[in-house]
Order: C-alpha cells, then sequence, then structure tokens
C-alpha cells in the first residue's frame, strides 16, 4: 500500500489489489460449494414381489453427475439395520446373504433412518406386500449449503473489488 501525503490533516491512500490472488482467495468458497451442489444425492431402493422369494429390487443412486444402479435378488435380500458411524452419524445397510450394502455412500446425522430399515425388514418378513419403495432424499440439504458457499466466495470476491472502487 502507498501513501501520498497531502496535508497534515489528510491522507490519501492509493490501494493495488492482483485480480487474480483476489479470484484465488474466493475460490476454495465457490469450488466446495459446487462440489457439494453436484454430489448430493436421492437414493431409493425400489422391489418387486412376484412370488414368495422371487422378485427383485434396485438401488439407485442419482445425482447431477449421473445415477448408478444395483440389482439385488429377493432371494439374497435378508433385511434392513441402522449402523452408527463417527460422532453419532448413522446409515441404513441392506443385509444380504453375501454381505452388507450400503444403502448410501456416507453417514448423516439428519433423518429418521429407523423408519427406512423398519420399511425394508416389514417388507422382507411380509411375503403379502408385493411393493417396496423408500428413499433417502439428501439433495435439499447439500444443494442450500452449497448454494451458500458459492454465494460467500461470489460476494468476497466482489466485496474485494468493490472496496477498491471506493
Amino acid at each position: 500500500m502507498k501513501k501520498l501525503k497531502g496535508t497534515p490533516f489528510n491522507e490519501l491512500k492509493i490501494t493495488r489489489s492482483n485480480i487474480w490472488l483476489d479470484l484465488l482467495s474466493s475460490l476454495p468458497f465457490i469450488l466446495i460449494g459446487l462440489w457439494l451442489a453436484f454430489n448430493a444425492t436421492n437414493t431409493t431402493l425400489s422391489c418387486q414381489r412376484i412370488e414368495s422369494k422371487q422378485g427383485n429390487c434396485k438401488l439407485t443412486e442419482w445425482s447431477f453427475l449421473g445415477s448408478n444402479t444395483q440389482e439385488i435378488s429377493l432371494d439374497n435380500l435378508v433385511g434392513g439395520k441402522v449402523t452408527t458411524g463417527r460422532k453419532r452419524s448413522t446409515r441404513v445397510e441392506l443385509l444380504t446373504k453375501s454381505g452388507e450394502i450400503p444403502f448410501t455412500n456416507y453417514d448423516t446425522r439428519w433423518g429418521d433412518k429407523n423408519d427406512i430399515a423398519n420399511k425394508i425388514n416389514d417388507f422382507v418378513a411380509n411375503p403379502d406386500r408385493k411393493s417396496l419403495n423408500v428413499s433417502q432424499d439428501d439433495r435439499w440439504f447439500l444443494w442450500t449449503l452449497g448454494s451458500i458457499c458459492v454465494v460467500t466466495g461470489v460476494l468476497e470476491y466482489v466485496w474485494k473489488r468493490e472496496k477498491l472502487n471506493l
């Protein structure tokens, strides 16, 4: 910062700022916000039963980056359970004869996971039920958080540039 002295009572300050440095300091907020928004998912388990142990289930995870579907035969599905991760975060896991399949690829601290696991267990235990459709939609939270990060990054950049024009 350079200072030009006018009179003993006034000082004129000339500030210079590098546009690339200002952008670089705002970029982490913007990138994190975009990453959160694009990785927000909606996971759905849809099962159709033809006979007591015949049918299939589709576990579909959708995000802006695409969707991923995994098929599970109904005779392989044993049930569902809620597991607790770090710091009381939870997630639903599908129990199969060949092992556990995570319902989502991450743990969260919001939403009632027991309700999802109970619906899965009820469907497995009752052969009279012909279909099951449960989902966990985390898009609203991650879209909101991502938008806040992007807006923060953009406002930080604009504020730094505007401060120079005063």
